[in-house]
């Protein structure tokens, strides 16, 4: 079993115009660590170092102590999941699983997958894809929830 450490922390050696650091997860894995940015950042002063988290008086705290906490389950998730497995885990690994967009929905899956092929397909096959999926989805519709 693998012991991977998963912290909220501030980044302290870039600092905004406006005074504020940006909040990341830091992974810590066979003594390598890698930074996630959450996309927020937050004045000094309503940071939480002890507890890791933004301090109440931020309009945000709310949404961003969400976000990390929800961050660190996905973490600890995909680590469970590989130790169950019993297959080694690296930080790109976790990276990797961390990008990938996870949903419940068929169609959001889809549109998901289309998005990225966007970018890798031409604009044909593109098409083709989507004309096929709204077949599919029309299908399912006509047949299912009449």
């Amino acid at each position: 079993m693998q012991k991977i450490s998963v912290k909220a922390i501030t980044r302290t050696n870039f600092q905004k115009k406006d005074g504020s650091l940006s909040v990341c997860i830091r992974i810590i894995a066979n003594r390598e660590s890698k930074q996630i940015s959450l996309k927020h950042s937050i004045p000094v002063k309503f940071w939480d170092d002890k507890n890791e988290c933004v301090k109440s008086g931020h309009p945000d705290a709310s949404k961003i102590n969400l976000l990390i906490g929800s961050y660190k389950k996905r973490v600890n998730d995909i680590v469970f999941d590989y130790n169950l497995k019993n297959k080694p885990i690296s930080l790109n690994d976790i990276e990797t699983e961390l990008s990938v967009k996870r949903t419940d929905s068929f169609y959001e899956f889809w549109q998901n997958e289309l998005d990225y092929l966007g970018n890798i397909r031409s604009s044909e096959t593109m098409r083709t894809y989507r004309t096929e999926l709204s077949f599919y989805f029309y299908f399912v519709l006509y047949r299912f929830c009449r």
